[in-house]
């Protein structure tokens, strides 16, 4: 039986850069305009997490609540990147039953403090800010890339680290 010998082409090299190019172009062309600013009117910059608490608790949704101790999921309706946080937001929350943490579901309907959603605030058992921001940076807001775990890490060993995340690009929905 003869062996077979293949012979690489200039045709075979033309065709896989053009499917490499064309594929780069439509990651391009598919990916970049869901990456967006989680604060892009820049609310958060430079703004001491006082501050936002007391905007925090302006929220129709949680006036008169007792935020110490809390989490607190902001969520938009009809905003396309909250398919992305939900395997995430099931491990923040079940994290944050085993640490105590009250657990609040606000959805927004005008606009507010919170830039985008999906987002997360974390507020210590002072009533203090820990964390208000995205769950994560990048296109799918996982674990893997997430402010929060580490937000929620430094707060089991007795930090707050007062982390306002204002420059992140993802994917988030702006609240109007």
């Amino acid at each position: 039986m003869p062996a077979s010998v293949s012979v690489v082409k200039p045709f075979h090299v033309a065709i896989l850069v053009s499917w490499l190019g064309l594929t780069i172009i439509a990651a391009v062309f598919f990916i970049v305009p869901r990456l967006t600013d989680f604060d892009p009117q820049h609310k958060l910059l430079n703004l001491p997490g006082l501050q936002v608490m007391k905007q925090i608790k302006l929220l129709p949704q949680l006036r008169n609540t007792d935020l110490s101790n809390s989490l607190i999921h902001f969520t938009s309706k009809g905003c396309q990147c909250r398919q992305f946080t939900v395997q995430h937001k099931q491990q923040i929350d079940a994290q944050a039953a085993k640490d105590s943490l009250n657990i609040i579901n606000i959805e927004l309907d005008q606009s507010s403090i919170v830039p985008s959603t999906p987002a997360i605030a974390i507020v210590d058992k002072r009533g203090e800010l820990m964390y208000l921001g995205p769950y994560s940076k990048g296109l799918s807001c996982t674990k893997s890339a997430g402010y929060v775990e580490l937000v929620m890490n430094n707060y089991r060993q007795g930090f707050n680290t007062r982390l306002i995340v204002s420059q992140a690009q993802g994917c988030y929905c702006h609240i109007s």
